[in-house]
């Protein structure tokens, strides 16, 4: 299933990047990994890459650094290209091509404590006039799950007990 990450997808990998991709079909959030922690300059680089491309559950890494590879020797431009870095930095960075539409949201997603919390089945941002004393699914122990998938999904999922989700609301860019 994780083929292509070729490592464990832990909280701190996904620390290490601090950014998801959202899925143009789905419109999940999916995490990205890296063993080593980006620079400034190459999350900046990523950011402005990942704002060109549709990605969709599945969708590998691997396969954008072949298409930017491609670009790369049908472009005349300089040597200091953006597209030159996007390749290393895919290289480096991982997504799990494993997850499809159907998955719920990855639990690295909420153990890494950096994004605000989302259901898990659908990834629905929580609605702001509704108090989080109205969700009795975080008082339970489970991890949030919006109006209607609380009311479909019949095994929900527990939280760990020192998960945390973040309280100021960082941007899932």
């Amino acid at each position: 299933k994780r083929a292509h990450i070729e490592f464990g997808p832990t909280a701190q990998f996904v620390r290490n990047v601090g950014i998801v991709i959202e899925c143009c079909e789905c419109n999940k959030w999916r995490v990205l990994y890296s063993k080593s922690k980006l620079s400034p300059f190459e999350v900046s680089i990523l950011e402005r890459y990942l704002d060109t491309i549709q990605y969709t559950c599945g969708d590998s890494f691997e396969a954008l650094v072949e298409n930017v590879e491609q670009n790369e020797s049908n472009i005349n431009g300089d040597e200091n290209s953006e597209h030159d870095y996007v390749g290393e930095i895919f290289k480096k960075v991982k997504v799990d091509d494993g997850l499809i539409c159907n998955n719920p949201t990855e639990i690295s997603y909420y153990s890494s404590g950096l994004f605000e919390e989302i259901c898990f089945q659908c990834g629905k941002v929580p609605e702001d006039e509704c108090d989080e004393s109205d969700r009795p699914n975080l008082n339970e122990g489970f991890y949030y799950y919006c109006d209607e998938c609380h009311t479909t999904v019949s095994s929900k999922k527990k939280r760990g007990k020192n998960t945390k989700f973040q309280v100021s609301k960082r941007s899932r860019k």
